[in-house]
């Protein structure tokens, strides 16, 4: 498993090297995660997202990735 995680990047650096990530990831036929940011996880077609305490309720962000999916 990987997992994409970044305080300090912007959205689209994030996007990019998320593709290559991805991209990796499925090659390798690895589980690509992404912190905090269930967004980034549905445009990069992630296999999950980790949220923390701080983050988006779990309820909450099951029922936008079902909306979305």
């Amino acid at each position: 498993m990987i997992q994409l995680r970044s305080k300090h990047l912007s959205d689209q650096a994030l996007v990019s090297l998320g593709k290559k990530m991805r991209q990796m990831t499925s090659q390798m036929k690895k589980l690509f995660i992404i912190n905090n940011r269930i967004d980034l996880m549905l445009v990069l077609d992630a296999d999950g997202v980790h949220l923390g305490q701080n983050d988006l309720p779990v309820n909450v962000a099951r029922t936008v990735i079902k909306d979305k999916s």
